[in-house]
């Protein structure tokens, strides 16, 4: 089974209760299916997380804001970080646990592409730049939030708001992981397609060039060429666009089941980028020490967050965009006539085609999205600024 190894699956089904399993079935080897047991532990654990995070929201709103005191951030603010947490939280487990199937078709679909290919079975995992990336993107919230959890215990000797800050605390780092966890295993699935793009791209342009090499010995030695090879070079065109459409149905499939998870995320990170800008207004503006070092530490993690994402995305784009241009040079070459009307419908064909991310359909994941986005942030930025200078003038 491609896509997931054991390792990853494992620590899948502890951060975020993916409900898939590997089991031994006589004569096909290891195959995902639906795990029970997985899916009650990422039930329970989300309503938990719920349940206490609800406990953590009571808190603030009957106790006040003494517990954040030391960025001195309105009430309003750490509700929305609050309930987009929560939000983000419910929607990834029930979009993973409602949609598991899209996700063994996407593996069943690349092991057919594979077949196709006459590839062996391959498990991607993470390159040496990814895993660096992710161990720095997993401390970094550890660090940054027992800092700011040790100076805010220094502060308060309420043992109410000291529990509901601890359990703040745990529950936002959890869902963080599981945020994690959802990157890695984007990066895992887009990797996996991306890699077998390219190499259809390289098989065609190897199966043509030789195509082209054998039409310029015919012309010269008639009587040295074999014409049966020319009909398996047909073949394994033939075979090269058939995967790149499997492929390109796996992307699809890919949309269906991440849709919903990147929607939230993005938005999570969308929010939370607006507002630690803010807090370093804040920051800056009460000469705070403590904030100056945590807040554009967590700043660059979440822009390192969605990067990562829009490079994920984009990588599959990239990489399935480059067929047609290669086609383009390469079908100017000498080649047989039935070899060049298959190019020409071939080319039809990815005119039609659009290998790209979509978040729930509401916008397309790729870099124009960090444009868009930095704009929409700057946008409330200054709102909330303009905001906390109005109300320190009525003050």
């Amino acid at each position: 089974m491609c896509v997931l190894s054991k390792t990853s699956l494992y620590i899948y089904q502890v951060c975020m209760g993916f409900p898939l399993k590997y089991t031994s079935e006589s004569g096909t080897g290891k195959r995902l299916t639906f795990s029970p047991a997985v899916f009650c532990w990422g039930l329970t654990k989300t309503i938990l997380q719920t349940g206490l995070m609800s406990f953590v929201i009571y808190v603030i709103l009957t106790k006040g804001l003494v517990i954040f005191s030391n960025t001195n951030i309105n009430l309003n603010v750490y509700l929305v970080l609050i309930t987009t947490t929560m939000l983000t939280e419910v929607v990834t487990f029930y979009s993973c646990a409602r949609s598991y199937t899209n996700f063994l078709d996407i593996c069943v679909t690349l092991e057919r592409v594979d077949y196709r290919l006459q590839l062996t079975p391959s498990k991607c995992w993470m390159t040496v730049k990814f895993t660096a990336l992710i161990c720095v993107i997993i401390l970094t919230p550890i660090i940054a939030g027992g800092m700011s959890l040790y100076h805010i215990l220094k502060l308060t000797k309420d043992h109410e708001l000291i529990i509901s800050r601890i359990i703040l605390y745990s529950c936002s780092i959890a869902t963080y992981y599981f945020q994690v966890c959802i990157l890695v295993q984007f990066h895992e699935v887009t990797h996996c397609i991306a890699t077998r793009f390219r190499l259809i791209n390289a098989r065609i342009r190897q199966e043509v060039i030789i195509q082209s090499y054998r039409q310029s010995v015919l012309r010269q030695y008639p009587r040295c060429i074999n014409r049966g090879q020319d009909r398996n070079s047909n073949n394994k065109i033939k075979t090269f666009m058939s995967a790149y459409q499997m492929l390109c149905e796996a992307v699809d499939k890919v949309n269906a089941f991440y849709c919903d998870p990147l929607l939230s995320i993005i938005f999570y990170r969308f929010v939370y980028v607006t507002f630690t800008l803010y807090a370093l207004f804040l920051c800056l503006v009460s000469e705070n020490p403590l904030g100056h070092i945590k807040t554009p530490i967590w700043l660059t993690v979440h822009i390192c967050y969605l990067l990562q994402i829009v490079s994920s995305s984009s990588d599959v784009t990239q990489a399935a965009d480059e067929t047609s241009p290669i086609i383009c040079k390469l079908i100017n070459k000498d080649l047989d006539a039935g070899l060049k009307r298959q190019l020409d419908s071939f080319l039809l064909q990815l005119a039609f085609q659009n290998v790209e991310f979509c978040a729930k359909g509401g916008f397309k994941v790729n870099r124009k999205m960090l444009t868009t986005m930095a704009a929409t942030v700057t946008t409330y930025l200054v709102i909330l600024i303009q905001f906390q200078t109005q109300i320190k003038s009525n003050y």
